[in-house]
């Protein structure tokens, strides 16, 4: 892998189950969150993880695991870029796979984000976009086992309450831009909402989601995204409806945090 021409990104989905399996030369995603489980495995190229505050490198090999909610950002200080795969599972897919049942807005979180096991791994590694999008046979068998391994060697066995959000001045301001998600927001704005400077209103809002407003404004737009692709809606109305500049921009921004084009995620589901 020297050259961007040597790039690809395929997408399969089955259920509640995504995988996306990508090879990048100059593709970083910068501070994001997921509402799933996020775990990755890398293949080639040494990953740089930024995760709630703590840094390290990810070298091939190895298996990388983000708690829903958790802030992350990721990139690859390798020259001839890198190699991943990416399995996203929502808790309600985990905890039917595992026989629990957990109560709304609860999660087991996996408390080592780095995993060092071959046999996790090499499960991982039969994982395929195409077989899992066409519910080849074993695929659906080997994701589940492959869950199952995974949360009962690295799992927290309680279950943890939903992250506080309840400050009534940080409340107002989440429900407002959940409610105004296609428009443009004046930070300004949110402080009077919040009766608080924007300095401060930036530091509770980021302590309290993981991010400044905008970002987490950007965070809604795209997973509503994801959702009105699944629902087969068109790339530019899509576009327009959730305030995008155009459709080239929610084309860059997608590609951005989601590592594949909208048009490339949307082929997942045909």
């Amino acid at each position: 892998m020297t050259d961007a021409s040597n790039s690809f990104a395929h997408f399969g989905r089955l259920d509640r189950i995504e995988l996306h399996h990508g090879r990048y030369q100059g593709l970083g995603f910068p501070k994001h969150s997921h509402d799933e489980y996020v775990i990755g495995l890398n293949y080639s190229g040494l990953e740089q993880v930024w995760l709630e505050g703590k840094s390290f490198e990810v070298p091939p090999g190895l298996i990388t695991v983000y708690n829903p909610g958790e802030i992350q950002a990721s990139g690859c200080s390798t020259d001839g870029g890198w190699e991943f795969k990416s399995l996203y599972l929502d808790a309600q897919t985990v905890s039917s796979a595992l026989g629990e049942d957990w109560a709304d807005g609860t999660y087991r979180p996996v408390e080592q984000p780095l995993i060092d096991d071959p046999l996790l791994l090499a499960q991982f590694d039969q994982l395929d976009t195409q077989a899992l999008a066409a519910d080849a046979d074993g695929q659906r068998s080997l994701t589940i086992d492959f869950i199952g391994r995974l949360f009962t060697g690295y799992g927290r066995s309680r279950q943890p309450a939903r992250i506080e959000r309840s400050h009534p001045a940080i409340r107002r301001v989440i429900d407002y831009i959940h409610d105004h998600l296609a428009e443009a927001i004046r930070l300004e704005d949110l402080a009077l909402l919040a009766d608080l400077s924007p300095y401060h209103l930036l530091r509770a809002y980021r302590h309290a989601t993981g991010l400044p407003p905008h970002q987490y404004q950007l965070q809604l737009r795209i997973r509503q995204a994801k959702q009105m692709l699944r629902a087969g809606q068109p790339i530019a109305d899509i576009a327009a409806d959730l305030g995008f500049v155009d459709q080239g921009h929610l084309h860059h921004l997608f590609r951005r945090i989601v590592g594949v084009t909208p048009g490339q995620y949307r082929r997942g589901f045909a």
